[in-house]
């Protein structure tokens, strides 16, 4: 198989400390996208979208904010990728360790987009079965919409945040 397109998009809070921060190792990010590639027809042109974390208060605060003040930055970046494939087939995975974050980017995204010719689009959700029924819920997307299931394992807290593996105390709320 020939190497993925990845391109890994990450936001930190201005502000927020960074010591709470929760990554994905390179191994659960291969598994994430090669689940993904084997669920589409060219896992070649798959472009891969990485929404980092800041950790649970920040990612709190980050939804908040773009649920009340409007869609983030980082929403914006992902329509403007989005709208570039009007009219194209394209294949799109939105993944992070926390699945409500990767969740309202992409609910933004999509929101941002009504309109534009995405019949030719999949996007594909990382995260959770509930965060991409709600997905669903929120928007009308014209394109094919398929869920990559999330990791519910031991190092997942019940918000979808990643803890890490080794063991390391999970940052404080």
């Amino acid at each position: 198989m020939r190497l993925l397109t990845i391109f890994t998009v990450t936001v930190l809070l201005a502000g927020c400390a960074t010591s709470g921060r929760v990554m994905l190792t390179p191994v659960e990010r291969d598994t994430i996208i090669a689940s993904a590639a084997s669920a589409i027809r060219d896992p070649d042109q798959l472009l891969a979208l990485e929404v980092g974390s800041s950790g649970p208060t920040a990612d709190a605060s980050f939804i908040a904010l773009s649920q009340s003040g409007g869609p983030s930055k980082l929403a914006k970046q992902v329509a403007k990728l989005l709208s570039k494939a009007e009219g194209r087939t394209a294949s799109v995975l939105l993944f992070g360790p926390n699945s409500k974050k990767v969740r309202q980017v992409a609910s933004d995204a999509l929101s941002l987009t009504r309109g534009n010719n995405l019949t030719k689009l999949t996007f594909l959700f990382h995260g959770d079965a509930c965060d991409f029924e709600q997905l669903k819920k929120e928007g009308d997307f014209p394109g094919t919409l398929i869920h990559v299931p999330g990791k519910n394992g031991p190092n997942t807290t019940s918000e979808g945040i990643r803890q890490p593996a080794d063991g390391s105390p999970k940052p404080s709320m």
